[in-house]
């Protein structure tokens, strides 16, 4: 795995764990700010580790596209869940 892919994915675990915690502590708004903020940083990992060097969005959808173009399982799944 790539520095820069381990580094985003760290971040997106750390994000993810704490809408987990928000959500537990019943700061569901909260959570709700943290969850994408984590499937971002995922999303953008997986870019990362299939060697991109800069991604300028933070936007899901086309962050999710950039990912489908790389994978028949992303694609099969922006279809599903978009």
């Amino acid at each position: 795995m790539r520095s820069k892919t381990r580094k985003w994915m760290k971040q997106a675990e750390a994000d993810f764990k704490a809408a987990r915690d928000s959500f537990e502590d019943g700061n569901y708004e909260w959570s709700c700010f943290q969850a994408p903020q984590s499937s971002e940083k995922a999303l953008k990992a997986y870019l990362y580790e299939k060697g991109y060097t800069s991604i300028a969005t933070h936007s899901h959808k086309e962050l999710s596209a950039e990912c489908a173009k790389l994978s028949q399982l992303f694609q099969r799944s922006i279809y599903t869940y978009v």
